[in-house]
């Protein structure tokens, strides 16, 4: 983290600069066109007439320190929702005006919609703000002042912002007879200082970080809510006239807060739906067959449109609605498919859970913001088995990538639940598999390939076909790597889209790379498929973990019929690495007049920490290696 000289400190807190002052700031941040001065919260939590009352208001003050800022800057924006009442916005830029320092105030704000990344929304809109006049040296300001209608909805403070922050605060001021708790998250959290005082009866916490770098999300990197140090205030409980009101104490106390907003989901006569239900099912003799073409049916024919309003956002839209329009949410797709299920008599339970984009758990974050998703149980043989309609095209046997190692709430009774913990699917149930056979026709490679895909291999390969705009040929072309002025014919798919397990490729290849001849030589190199390759992470830039969306196993098996009246003169060695948590082999093997080679690829783990990148680059080093590796064919003498 940067430290800023007491100087640059002093500067800030006298709000305008000078032009040599702001030279002094720009050689600070030389990356940045603004620094925010001050960024602060202060949240307010008051009881009245026994119940809780919570309001905060946000300032920000942020210096454009070169003319880039001037542009970058001259807009912000101000989020609110249905579970907020925003109050009068205050926005102005405080600049230099014919020799004197003036403050402009701002008219320019429009609301709009915004929508969030994740499947559960809630009518968030934004309000965006122009600020006047400009220059280098302004100071913009913004404050505005929020109700919070539901109480355990005080979210997350984010110490840091899009630009350097020089002071960062949140205050909580909170009075006697109401118990708080809270939970850091991010990088650098020992960085935050923590000051508790009492006033009176009111007690004051202020949470606060000074020089807050600016943190980027890397490719293949943790999401930002791991990375951003950010703390999670919320309200556990507090006292009343008749006694102690529970709020967040526990997992069980969001849990109920969770069944009581699903109990005001509306539910009209589902008769159209019994009735389809049944005639849907009427050929399935197992409960296995009748989940899975219910399951299936939702999947095909609901289209996912995350948009809900206000509470709208967490409490599911009545089926017969969701079944009548065809679209929804993931918490009407679940529902209806809970309801559908319901009509042929089987049990099934609506499930809360936080996809990958979230890094919390029930153990520390027991707050509606450990959550963004809702999918459904069932129990197999006593174990769940998740169901996400709204993943499109995965089977049933596996749960969507995104939800991988996370933990899911499953609702069990009115005041019973489950915390249960997805697992991460193994590297061999999502296999590429590729097997080939080759022989040189007119000096060039030819012959026939099949690719099997299995797991999230298989869907991530339907999900790129599906928004592929070109034709197929070219597309298997270059996503399987396979060069460019090579051409495949006779293209054969089989599972595509169908809501499987299994998916294969096949077609008829000519290489027009891979083998050449020089005098009576023919110079082959076997490792067709290079979709591995080039993989080193640049661990002097790089900055987190590199992140895959899973574990995955690549297997290529290559015949190549070695021409009558040649021989092998050169055969590269075996070559192997072999890690827990990756690893290679490559072997060479003559039967007769058939070369074969056989190469594995394998990633066991859905993180390479930091830590790891010389081992992983040492691998990737020797791959890249092996992959130049070329077999010599000389005509026998």
């Amino acid at each position: 983290m940067k430290v800023v000289s007491s100087l640059l400190i002093f500067f800030c807190v006298c709000v305008f600069c000078n032009g040599q002052e702001i030279d002094i700031i720009k050689s600070n941040f030389p990356d940045y066109d603004a620094v925010i001065l001050e960024k602060k919260r202060i949240l307010n939590i008051k009881l009245e007439r026994d119940e809780v009352k919570v309001t905060k208001k946000d300032i920000k003050n942020t210096l454009i320190i070169d003319q880039q800022g001037i542009i970058s800057h001259a807009n912000d924006y101000v989020p609110f929702s249905n579970f907020e009442e925003l109050g009068l916005i205050e926005a102005s830029t405080l600049t230099e005006h014919k020799g004197k320092l003036k403050s402009f105030r701002s008219k320019d704000i429009e609301t709009q919609t915004y929508i969030p990344n994740g499947f559960i929304y809630s009518d968030n809109k934004v309000k965006y703000v122009g600020f006047p006049n400009v220059q280098v040296g302004s100071v913009t300001r913004l404050m505005y002042p929020t109700t919070i209608i539901e109480p355990r909805f005080i979210g997350p403070f984010m110490f840091s912002d899009d630009d350097p922050v020089i002071k960062s605060e949140f205050i909580v001021n909170y009075d006697e007879g109401i118990d708080i708790g809270w939970s850091f998250y991010g990088m650098d959290t020992d960085h935050i200082n923590v000051e508790e005082k009492m006033v009176g009866n009111q007690k004051t916490i202020i949470f606060s970080m000074d020089t807050v770098a600016v943190y980027e999300e890397e490719k293949n990197g943790p999401v930002k809510l791991e990375i951003v140090p950010h703390v999670m205030v919320y309200i556990k409980e507090y006292q009343t006239s008749q006694g102690t009101k529970v709020y967040l104490t526990s997992v069980g106390d969001l849990y109920l807060f969770y069944n009581m907003i699903l109990k005001m989901t509306n539910y009209e006569d589902p008769y159209e739906i019994d009735t389809f239900t049944k005639h849907l099912t009427r050929n399935d003799t197992s409960v296995s067959q009748k989940i899975e073409t219910v399951f299936q049916w939702v999947q095909k024919n609901v289209k996912y449109v995350g948009i809900s309003e206000g509470w709208g956002g967490f409490i599911p839209e009545d089926c017969t609605d969701v079944f009548h329009k065809r679209y929804g949410d993931c918490k009407a797709m679940a529902n209806l498919t809970s309801q559908m299920l319901k009509m042929i008599d089987i049990n099934s339970h609506i499930t809360w859970i936080g996809t990958t984009k979230k890094p919390y758990s029930y153990k520390d974050n027991f707050t509606p913001y450990t959550d963004n998703h809702m999918i459904l149980t069932v129990y197999k043989n006593g174990q769940p088995q998740i169901l996400d309609p709204t993943y499109s095209y995965g089977a049933i046997t596996y749960p969507p990538y995104y939800l991988q190692g996370k933990e899911a709430l499953i609702a069990l009774t009115d005041s019973t639940y489950q915390v249960y913990e997805v697992p991460v699917m193994p590297k061999d149930q999502n296999k590429i598999v590729d097997t080939s056979y080759f022989m040189i026709v007119d000096e060039s490679l030819a012959g026939m390939t099949k690719y099997e895909l299995s797991g999230y291999a298989k869907n991530e390969l339907e999900t790129k076909l599906e928004k592929h705009t070109g034709n197929a040929e070219d597309f298997y072309t270059e996503e399987f790597n396979l060069g460019k002025n090579n051409l495949i014919a006779n293209l054969k798919v089989e599972g595509n889209l169908d809501r499987t397990n299994y998916m294969s490729i096949e077609f008829v290849l000519k290489l027009n790379s891979h083998i050449r001849k020089f005098a009576d030589k023919y110079y082959l190199n076997m490792n067709i498929d290079k979709s591995f390759a080039s993989q080193s992470i640049d661990s002097k830039t790089r900055k987190y973990d590199y992140l895959f969306d899973y574990c995955s196993q690549k297997e290529s098996v290559i015949f190549f019929t070695i021409p009558e009246g040649y021989g092998i003169e050169y055969l590269p060695e075996n070559a192997r690495y072999t890690g827990d948590k990756y690893g290679y082999s490559i072997e060479y093997e003559l039967a007769g007049n058939t070369l074969r080679m056989k190469r594995l690829l394998y990633v066991d783990d859905l993180r390479i920490k930091t830590n790891e990148f010389e081992n992983w680059n040492q691998m990737m080093d020797q791959l890249n290696l092996a992959f130049q590796e070329v077999v010599i064919i000389k005509k026998d003498e």
